[in-house]
């Protein structure tokens, strides 16, 4: 099973549009032209969704992998790896975020449940909570949570891949229908925060994480198709993902008129599954180009996909910080806009690059190794005749 260098082309420009995205809504700068104002107002949805489906494309790879092998599966095995593949970072940041920012308001007896839900990634359930520490790790706990259904998923998925698919559509339309309707609308609610937040939890975007591992089972199984075919397909999702976006801003649709995608109406139930659809046939058909990506361009992107999670993971709190406190950022903001954009890249991919290399890729297992060493050491006396007391 090799790696798809294509995923991961995805995977960068996933990340690059949340950066910029928050970019735009922080400094309030924005594109002149109007389709790249489009995709950098909308990016973050887009990109957040990208990245749901991508954790059920690893995942499936993933577990596909260990069936192939005849390793035996064992559950806590598989979430404890998940776990210390995402716990270091995102524990870290916290930790500077509730030390050395503003943040250190939550280190109070008022606020214990915002504490424990983010140490044991359930803080998402609470919409008050979700970005309360950290405006980006709710959706950490939202993939942490599809993990723990990853092996039921898959094994349902192998059986009857296309019903599952399906019936995950299904599901998360019927109840982000009855979340909005039963649940939310009859306060008569207008909080949009309240309804994005339990329009995207595990319930309500399980087809996004189906849909991923039925692109990673589509990838193995290697079906033919013609290559001119799909690049239609590559360019019509384009073309078509650019319009689900702009669908947001119509108002000559009845059921658009005077609603959102996030209050109790049609458009909120079905708008993330057209854009799940579209972007579905989007990611499988360019998973499935052949490219030899020698360029300096793709080498970039790909070294940008490396650290993804870092990059992730940090570059709300540098555009926060800097945004608010740099006077060099506001002097930047008034004589040259787009180089806020371009210090922003620049900062945030070597911060992810940084914390990437200091936190994961230290070897945990040797530390831990070393100090059970020096304990025992220290516990053992060497008795007479060269017996140990312990």
């Amino acid at each position: 099973m090799k790696k798809n260098k294509n995923m991961d082309i995805i995977r960068a420009i996933a990340i690059l549009m949340v950066l910029f995205y928050h970019v735009n809504a922080i400094t309030g700068l924005y594109a002149k032209n109007p389709i790249v104002n489009t995709f950098l107002i909308y990016g973050g949805i887009v990109g957040v969704a990208i990245f749901l489906i991508l954790s059920g494309y690893g995942i499936y790879n993933s577990l596909k992998r260990q069936k192939l092998s005849g390793e035996k599966f064992v559950y806590h095995k598989f979430i404890a790896k998940r776990f210390l593949r995402i716990a270091p970072q995102y524990y870290i940041s916290l930790l500077i975020l509730l030390l050395l920012t503003s943040n250190a308001a939550y280190l109070t007896k008022g606020h214990i449940l915002t504490l424990v839900s983010h140490l044991f990634f359930f803080h998402n359930f609470f919409y008050k909570l979700s970005g309360a520490i950290s405006g980006v790790c709710w959706t950490l706990a939202l993939i942490f949570q599809f993990y723990l259904l990853a092996p039921f998923l898959f094994k349902i998925l192998e059986k009857i891949p296309k019903l599952t698919l399906i019936g995950s559509f299904v599901m998360s339309i019927f109840l982000k229908f009855f979340v909005f309707h039963y649940l939310l609308a009859p306060t008569n609610n207008t909080n949009v925060v309240l309804y994005f937040n339990y329009g995207n939890q595990i319930f309500t975007s399980l087809n996004f994480f189906v849909l991923g591992m039925f692109i990673a089972k589509l990838n193995l199984e290697k079906k033919p198709i013609n290559k001119y075919l799909n690049c239609m397909i590559f360019l019509c999702s384009l073309v078509g993902l650019y319009y689900v976006l702009r669908l947001i801003t119509f108002n000559g649709i009845p059921f658009l008129k005077n609603t959102g995608i996030y209050s109790d109406c049609v458009m909120a139930y079905v708008w993330y599954s057209i854009l799940a659809v579209v972007l579905g046939l989007l990611m499988y058909s360019f998973s499935i180009m052949k490219w030899k990506l020698r360029s300096i361009f793709s080498k970039i992107l790909l070294f940008i996909s490396k650290y993804e999670y870092g990059i992730y993971i940090w570059h709300l709190l540098i555009i926060n910080n800097w945004t608010s406190n740099a006077p060099f950022i506001k002097h930047v903001m008034l004589i040259w806009p787009t180089g806020v954009f371009l210090i922003y890249f620049f900062a945030s991919v070597f911060m992810g690059y940084l914390m990437t290399e200091i936190i994961d890729n230290y070897d945990w297992k040797s530390f831990f190794k070393f100090t059970r060493k020096k304990e025992k050491i220290y516990n053992e006396k060497i008795l007479p005749g060269g017996g140990v007391l312990k």
